[in-house]
């Protein structure tokens, strides 16, 4: 701060300097903001993913509905417990959060062996409205459980 002749004050410089700084930290912060926003909104489909396994297999062991149907699908976007009465045999106690877009599949020959080893038994996929990724889980007859992720384009 420059003084003469009795007058006090910042310079247009000074003045200058600490609105850039302001600026620059600004933008750092929102950039921050917006990555922790997508990776809540990954970690919410995640869970879901997470939920609907453990629901799946609740309804095995509940009761005999899985093997009753060839194969059983659900698409849930609504939050809540399912509307369909198939996603709710299919999905029992779960309940589906909000923004959250899930394609959920079982196919009940394949369970059985009757289409051998290699054949998809539980398949399911989803993405949060305004996340940036979608989520695959895959469990095959063999045993073997398959996760993927990759990006998404686009909101709901």
């Amino acid at each position: 701060m420059k003084t003469s002749r009795g007058q006090s004050g910042f310079t247009l410089i000074e003045l200058l300097m600490v609105v850039s700084t302001i600026g620059v930290l600004g933008a750092l912060g929102m950039q921050s903001y917006n990555l922790y926003k997508q990776r809540t909104y990954n970690t919410i489909t995640e869970h879901s993913v997470h939920n609907i396994i453990s629901a799946m297999a609740a309804g095995r062991i509940d009761n005999d509905f899985m093997d009753n149907f060839g194969f059983a699908w659900a698409w849930l976007d609504t939050a809540g417990v399912p509307a369909d009465a198939t996603a709710r045999e299919l999905l029992p106690g779960y309940v589906h959060p909000a923004g959250v877009q899930m394609w959920v599949w079982h196919d009940a020959w394949c369970s059985q062996g009757l289409l051998g080893e290699w054949c998809t038994i539980d398949m399911l996929s989803g993405r949060h409205c305004k996340g940036d990724k979608w989520y695959m889980f895959q469990r095959l007859r063999n045993g073997l459980d398959v996760r993927m992720e990759w990006a998404a384009v686009g909101t709901c």
